[in-house]
């Protein structure tokens, strides 16, 4: 009796296991296909990588974050108009990250937006052998909550960017112009 009880219960045990593994090897099976085609089947264009880089750019200015728009600048990055280096950029971005925030509740009051067919990339020489680009794209910044209002601030990037070995890109270099409005901050 006692063997054909633990019989049953093995049974009932390697059943449950099998459920298990069937519940858990779809998911992760999505998930693996998922990153293939990231790694292998989702490499982009170098145009589609410097437009992507902008639009990271102003993602980490309205999520406040420094690091996230200064990743895709170069140790030695200069902007020509304010006088930066990368260490004064991120100085700037810092405090007003820090500064430009509702007296109400904390939150940030800005909100940067660039559109992705606003973004003209222009490379030296052929695409694909190119190992520098010159990037410009147009950056509305916005009171928080009047997005669909008049931007404040209308400025314009122009960046110099350079392959790296890797194949990324970063920007070397930039001059920020205004196109309308003046500076908030």
């Amino acid at each position: 009796m006692r063997g054909s009880t633990q019989a049953v219960e093995c049974t009932k045990s390697v059943g449950s296991f099998s459920r298990l593994i069937v519940r858990l090897a779809i998911p992760l099976g999505i998930v693996l296909l998922l990153v293939m085609v990231i790694f292998f089947g989702g490499a982009s264009s170098p145009q589609e990588q410097l437009v992507q880089s902008i639009l990271e750019m102003r993602d980490g200015f309205n999520s406040q974050s420094a690091g996230d728009v200064l990743r895709h600048c170069s140790e030695d990055f200069k902007e020509s108009e304010y006088d930066l280096d990368s260490s004064s950029f991120r100085a700037v971005l810092v405090r007003i990250f820090l500064t430009e925030l509702d007296r109400k509740d904390r939150s940030f009051l800005w909100r940067a937006s660039i559109f992705e067919d606003q973004v003209s990339v222009q490379f030296e020489g052929p695409e694909e052998e190119a190992t520098s680009a010159t990037v410009v794209a147009p950056v509305a910044f916005h009171r928080r909550g009047r997005l669909a209002g008049k931007s404040v601030w209308v400025l314009e990037i122009a960046g110099r960017a350079a392959r790296e070995e890797g194949g990324g890109w970063k920007f070397t270099s930039a001059r920020f112009k205004t196109l309308s409005g003046r500076r908030p901050f």
